[in-house]
């Protein structure tokens, strides 16, 4: 899929499932009419969010997946492939310029950690001095046991 092609398809699924900027950035319960910046809406004219999801990554997937939305399943199938949607955030999404500072810094850090000497585990003594230990029934030593 393109870029206009996405674009074209989400837009479609917004205007088909009658979704507002409120139930974008809302929580269960909205008020389409309401302002923006208003806190609280009409009671008369609210209802509960088209999205069942709380974050915008899961509503995102609820919007373009291809069966009923389950929000405990661990796979969805999407209208657009995984690959596709990676493109269409690369080119237009994110700065570029501080996404390749964050993949540069990362790599680097990945070979200076690799750099680094082993750590040595420290070492627990386990064992337990048993001379002075009584057997509550017979009263005897431990270390006579042995």
């Amino acid at each position: 899929m393109t870029d206009k092609q996405i674009v074209k398809l989400i837009e479609s699924l917004i205007k088909e499932k009658g979704i507002t900027l409120q139930d974008m950035i809302g929580d269960d319960y909205i008020d389409p009419e309401q302002k923006i910046d208003d806190s609280y809406g009409n009671p008369e004219t609210s209802r509960w969010n088209r999205f069942k999801a709380d974050s915008w990554s899961d509503r995102l997937v609820e919007l373009i997946c291809e069966e009923e939305y389950n929000s405990y399943a661990d796979y969805h199938r999407l209208k657009i492939t995984i690959q596709d949607l990676i493109r269409f955030w690369w080119n237009n999404c994110i700065e570029r310029n501080e996404m390749l500072e964050d993949i540069f810094e990362d790599v680097f850090c990945y070979f200076k950690d690799k750099m680094l000497p082993a750590r040595e585990e420290p070492k627990i003594n386990l064992t337990i001095k048993t001379d002075d230990l009584l057997l509550p029934e017979k009263k005897s030593k431990v270390s006579n046991l042995f």
